[in-house]
């Protein structure tokens, strides 16, 4: 399998003109430097995770690895409650910082089309780390980072995913998990 290029994208953004009167009479107030926010949660978040760029890549790699394997089977097994394991943290907080209750999950996460998809191959694939070294991912050349399953015969019916996501390591010795 092959990465897609830059050139078998296309982006189509729709630029509106805005037109503000009086514009320059308007009040403006810029600070610089830095300043406290208080929001009225607490994300933990991988503020207290290991710092990965210290580890050797190599292994971060293979782990990553490994959950590509493990994402591709929840995926094409439809295996709920393993999804609702591993994402269970991300689920958390994103429904935290967005003052949302999500609904459990149900199967209906997993479309049909899902059992016929396969992993690109791991040599497409770089680690990239984020967040001053907290964070790791896997990017393919003009994606974002995290994994890409493709149909294993493709047709104008298949389907792949693209799962957008980063690692982190809550404490030395725990294994990777998902974060966001």
């Amino acid at each position: 399998m092959e990465a897609i290029t830059e050139n078998e994208r296309i982006e189509v953004i729709d630029r509106a003109t805005i037109t503000i009167p009086n514009k320059d009479k308007l009040p403006l107030y810029i600070h610089k430097g830095s300043f406290q926010a208080t929001t009225p949660y607490v994300l933990e978040g991988w503020k207290n995770s290991e710092d990965l760029s210290k580890q050797d890549k190599k292994l971060l790699y293979k782990e990553l690895m490994q959950w590509n394997i493990k994402l591709l089977d929840i995926y094409t097994t439809s295996n709920l409650e393993e999804y609702n394991k591993v994402y269970k943290t991300r689920e958390l907080e994103f429904d935290k910082a967005n003052y949302v209750f999500s609904e459990p999950n149900t199967l209906a996460i997993f479309h049909s089309k899902f059992k016929d998809l396969t992993a690109l191959s791991n040599d497409l694939y770089k680690l990239k780390l984020f967040a001053n070294g907290k964070l790791v991912s896997i990017v393919l050349p003009y994606e974002l980072p995290g994994f890409k399953y493709v149909p294993k015969v493709k047709s104008e019916d298949s389907l792949g995913i693209s799962l957008i996501m980063f690692f982190h390591r809550k404490q030395k010795g725990l294994p990777l998990e998902i974060i966001r």
